[in-house]
């Protein structure tokens, strides 16, 4: 697998588009805040991990 790209921060689209365009397979999960259970407001990748084969999107709603 070439350099990984950094996308913490980025909205959820445009790190799927970047990571996507450098064929890296790509795990998604969510997390929420204690008092937010909803898919409300901006979605961004708040942590990535190197899989090795893929990388590992944490992602929460802003």
């Amino acid at each position: 697998m070439s350099a990984l790209p950094d996308v913490l921060g980025f909205q959820l689209d445009d790190a799927l588009n970047l990571l996507e365009s450098a064929n890296i397979l790509i795990s998604i999960q969510e997390t929420y805040p204690p008092d937010k259970k909803k898919r409300t407001g901006e979605c961004r990748v708040i942590r990535q991990i190197d899989k090795g084969d893929c990388v590992e999107l944490i992602v929460s709603y802003f």
